[in-house]
């Protein structure tokens, strides 16, 4: 269906962070083996549907935590690098501190700049 009719599909990269379920540190652990065999899939489906794989946005979400002892700036800077490699086009982070303002300008300082030319 998503090749057929989808302008984008979003996936999930899970979380490293401790205080999430062991499900969504499983998928992170597994994201460099899983995402690509995904994105393979879709590539295979819209081939037999006689649609350009480009023409369907691949975004992912996952939860990230930038502070002391969960992860760093580089951590999210290496994530998204990673991920862009696969071929996604946009990163969507949930943040579980997004309440603190620090963190989300770490984001908009640290990280877009750094990460921001790279789909």
């Amino acid at each position: 269906m998503t090749a057929k009719y989808a302008d984008a599909c979003n996936f999930q990269f899970g979380s490293p962070l401790k205080e999430f379920p062991d499900w969504m540190r499983a998928k992170y652990n597994e994201r460099k083996e899983f995402l690509p065999s995904q994105l393979k899939r879709l590539r295979h489906y819209c081939e037999e549907a006689g649609r350009s794989y480009k023409e369907i946005e691949r975004t992912i979400l996952g939860t990230i935590k930038i502070a002391p002892d969960t992860m760093a700036v580089t951590d999210v800077i290496e994530l998204c690098r990673e991920l862009a490699e696969i071929s996604f086009e946009h990163v969507i982070f949930n943040m579980p501190n997004v309440h603190e303002i620090e963190p989300i300008e770490i984001i908009g300082r640290e990280v877009v700049s750094q990460v921001a030319d790279l789909a």
